[in-house]
């Protein structure tokens, strides 16, 4: 069954409630409950997660008050959840051979 929005804004909006009470130190659910919640939103919104990730990134990388450094790192905690993501779907392979191989990677 693919979910019409007015179920996914549901989710989104009861999720975002539970969230706020644990933020506040009454909490119904345990970190990993709220975690399992989260990964059955972003099921019911395919690409959600990557669209959030880009502008978070985007956001960050084009604001004048965040320092370079901090832009970097947030650059690279992207890239290394992409690398890890990959590697847990379909593995990892390592580019090896001459120089002329590396040079067809880069």
């Amino acid at each position: 069954m693919i979910p019409n929005s007015e179920t996914v804004r549901r989710e989104l909006a009861n999720l975002g409630n539970a969230l706020t009470l644990a933020e506040r130190g009454l909490p119904r659910h345990t970190p990993a409950e709220l975690m399992a919640w989260l990964v059955h939103a972003l099921a019911l919104c395919p690409g959600c997660i990557g669209d959030a990730l880009l502008f978070e990134i985007c956001g960050t990388a084009t604001d004048a008050r965040a320092t370079d450094a901090d832009k970097i790192a947030l650059i690279r905690k992207g890239w290394a959840v992409v690398v890890r993501a990959q590697f847990r779907l379909r593995g990892l392979s390592v580019v090896g051979g001459g120089g002329e191989w590396r040079a067809c990677a880069a």
